[in-house]
């Protein structure tokens, strides 16, 4: 008996290994490795990052001063080349400060792992325009600072401070991999064992 529950317990754990591999999180931060940059009289700014994830569900982005509530717009585009494209999968004013930049909380923007996606800021020419910038330290996506709303102009060297948090990692480890065939080939021992009984 303790045999097969030895057995069924190593299934079961294979079995969520591999769920915590495939759907686990992934969070991306430049968050302590920035510098202060001034951004006066920019309309538009934007990081971009390929996901590393199926769902982007928070994302915190450094700001140097608080806005009045609403003014600050956020939004997550698919992005192609230079710039942004077809129309926002996501948008909002609504944003919490958090001492030393802002979060927007829990979005939940479905995206497709692998594909490249770029987060808008616009501040409309505020005189708060200090947006937190620092050296590339994330090597999947690049600042972009943006005059017009149209003409978008890369800086290679820079990458907002900036976290982002994705869901539903979508490719196993090899390991996981193999500790699931592992179980699912014992839980059929199993079944295999108690059928010829």
């Amino acid at each position: 008996m303790s045999r097969y529950t030895t057995a069924s317990m190593a299934a079961l754990l294979a079995i969520f290994m591999l769920s915590t591999a495939a759907f686990g999180s992934v969070t991306i931060s430049t968050w302590n490795t920035s510098n202060t940059i001034h951004s006066n009289g920019w309309a538009y700014a934007a990081q971009t990052f390929v996901a590393p994830g199926n769902d982007l569900t928070d994302y915190s982005v450094g700001f140097y001063n608080q806005y009045p509530a609403g003014q600050l717009s956020f939004s997550v585009y698919a992005w192609s080349g230079n710039s942004p494209v077809g129309s926002a999968l996501f948008s909002t004013t609504s944003l919490s400060w958090i001492g030393d930049g802002y979060t927007t909380g829990t979005i939940n923007v479905a995206l497709t792992p692998g594909n490249e996606y770029g987060v808008v800021l616009a501040w409309g020419g505020s005189s708060f325009d200090y947006l937190v910038y620092g050296n590339d330290s994330y090597s999947g996506g690049i600042g972009y600072w943006s005059q017009d709303a149209v003409n978008w102009t890369a800086y290679p060297e820079y990458d907002e401070q900036f976290t982002a948090v994705f869901n539903g990692t979508t490719t196993p480890e090899p390991t996981s991999l193999l500790l699931l065939g592992s179980g699912v080939l014992g839980l059929a021992g199993i079944i295999r064992r108690k059928v010829n009984l």
